[in-house]
């Protein structure tokens, strides 16, 4: 695009937005309000990945914006979502195979991968907020080493905070589960 330096600023500067949005995501209490969220990031992340010619990357971004926006409105039916993570591997495979980009074959396998384990996580646990942030810690530990190898800075960093922050609201949000089921098991008893 512009000059290589030029792109892997913008790159970085998307990352950092998204780690925003991506903390905001781990800490919303319904499983709506983590794919809203997560929706946002993968706009920004998309537009970041452009500019550091993971094009896979973009793709898969793309495709999750639509997979959670569908989830979280619960329109156009179950189908639909597996419609999209079809598109994604599709158009995943055939931006990374096939069309030359800046990152290699085998590095770019990440974010397809990555989608579809998340996606099936989205589809199987759309109503489960402790499933789906365990699925976005283990997606945000894949993308550790993919952000750092691409020379997104701000993403690898982004990525190892999120995944922390994400691994604390899991604690937190079992450890209130497991209180309410306490003390709802206490009342049945008396």
């Amino acid at each position: 695009m512009f000059g290589m330096d030029f792109n892997v600023i913008i790159g970085n500067i998307c990352s950092l937005v998204a780690m925003g949005t991506d903390t905001l995501s781990a800490s919303r209490k319904t499983a709506k309000g983590v794919l809203f969220m997560q929706s946002i990031s993968q706009v920004v992340l998309a537009t970041g990945a452009i500019f550091l010619g993971a094009n896979s990357a973009a793709v898969q971004n793309g495709v999750s914006l639509l997979r959670n926006l569908r989830a979280a409105t619960n329109k156009g039916g179950k189908w639909l979502e597996w419609v999209f993570l079809a598109i994604g591997v599709v158009l995943g495979l055939y931006f990374n195979f096939f069309l030359p980009n800046d990152i290699g074959i085998w590095l770019g396998l990440i974010p397809i991968l990555s989608n579809v384990g998340y996606s099936l996580a989205v589809y199987f646990f759309t109503d489960d907020e402790i499933k789906l942030k365990l699925a976005f810690l283990l997606t945000n530990v894949a993308f550790v080493f993919f952000n750092f190898m691409i020379k997104n800075y701000v993403g690898f960093c982004t990525c190892v905070f999120v995944a922390t922050a994400t691994g604390i609201f899991v604690v937190k949000s079992r450890r209130q589960a497991a209180l309410t089921e306490s003390s709802d098991g206490k009342d049945r008893h008396t």
